[in-house]
């Protein structure tokens, strides 16, 4: 063979297929060898030194043998479950797909070059700050459809470049704490949330979409997005909630100029109202006391404080009203 020949590997998906006659011509140049067991695949595709080699993997997808100045890399579904350490090497490298693999940890020795990291639809449990320390350059990081349930508290400060992060898909029963205030789009949905943790969400000062669709939501605490100024989406839809006094707060955010961000809401409590949307209900439906005045010989009673709590409520109802009004009659045209 001529020193420009190309040598390739194929890896066959079972010991038979070597014992198969081959034909004049047929996989002329190519090493048959049998494929390796699953957690090894990782050593023999990435860690092949031969020039301009090529591996077929048991997939039947061909993929030429990266180089350690290639940008980019992707050995998605190759039923890998351990890369650690196999990867520092390419110090070049900035975008890395390690989806729909068999990893049961976060990957360890990734190069600090990185900037995208798919591990979607892998087997990972949970993330610890050491996995994430020296990859300061990310600005993506998807995670979404692994089995995550705990994220070390402060894991994911040290990514200060994030901008979208996706933990769809997992057994989060909470928000992760110290999320990066660089974070653009956070993706929570599909997840075991049962409450908003008001400090993660403080610091999200850049955050511009927020999905915490099918969770376990009963209610948004009161102030909870005051302080996103750049938030144009959320969806919220597909949650448990308790269309109460306590749900006041979110009734009223959607109404003020929102109606476009969350218009399915479906209340599942009490039981009266499940299955309405909260947003064709009125003030009194959902909190019947908000017009029950406090008693003269309340000991915060006051008549000019009264006539001005009245007032309030009137100006709200007027204001829920026309809202509902105009949502409901945008439903029709539609």
């Amino acid at each position: 063979m001529g020193s420009n020949i190309s040598r390739k590997i194929q890896i066959l998906d079972s010991e038979e297929d070597t014992k198969e006659e081959q034909k004049p011509g047929e996989h002329e140049n190519v090493s048959h060898v049998p494929s390796p067991p699953f957690c090894t695949l990782a050593l023999v595709l990435l860690s092949s030194r031969l020039p301009a080699a090529s591996i077929l993997l048991s997939s039947r997808v061909l993929l030429s043998s990266p180089r350690s100045s290639d940008p980019v890399l992707s050995v998605a579904r190759n039923h890998l479950c351990n890369v650690d350490n196999v990867l520092w090497r390419y110090s070049s490298l900035q975008e890395l797909s390690l989806g729909h693999n068999q990893l049961v940890r976060f990957p360890r020795g990734l190069p600090a070059s990185l900037e995208s990291l798919q591990l979607q639809k892998n087997r990972i449990t949970f993330i610890t700050a050491g996995d994430l320390r020296n990859l300061g350059n990310l600005t993506r990081l998807d995670l979404e459809d692994n089995r995550i349930r705990a994220i070390q508290p402060g894991a994911l400060l040290s990514l200060t470049r994030l901008r979208m992060l996706s933990l769809k898909g997992n057994q989060l029963s909470s928000l992760p704490s110290h999320l990066p205030s660089s974070l653009t789009h956070l993706d929570m949905s599909t997840n075991c949330i049962s409450t908003l943790d008001l400090p993660s969400l403080a610091g999200l000062v850049n955050l511009q979409v927020f999905k915490v669709n099918r969770n376990c939501l009963h209610t948004v605490p009161e102030h909870a997005f005051d302080g996103l100024i750049h938030l144009r989406s959320v969806e919220l839809a597909d949650n448990l909630w308790v269309c109460e006094c306590d749900i006041m707060y979110l009734y009223r955010w959607l109404l003020m100029d929102r109606l476009r961000m969350a218009t399915n809401l479906v209340c599942a409590a009490p039981l009266h109202l499940a299955h309405k949307l909260l947003l064709t209900l009125s003030v009194v439906a959902i909190c019947p006391k908000i017009l029950m005045p406090k008693l003269k010989g309340s000991p915060h009673f006051s008549p000019k404080r009264a006539v001005k709590g009245t007032l309030k409520i009137v100006h709200l109802l007027v204001v829920v009203s026309s809202k509902v009004i105009v949502h409901n009659t945008c439903h029709e045209v539609d």
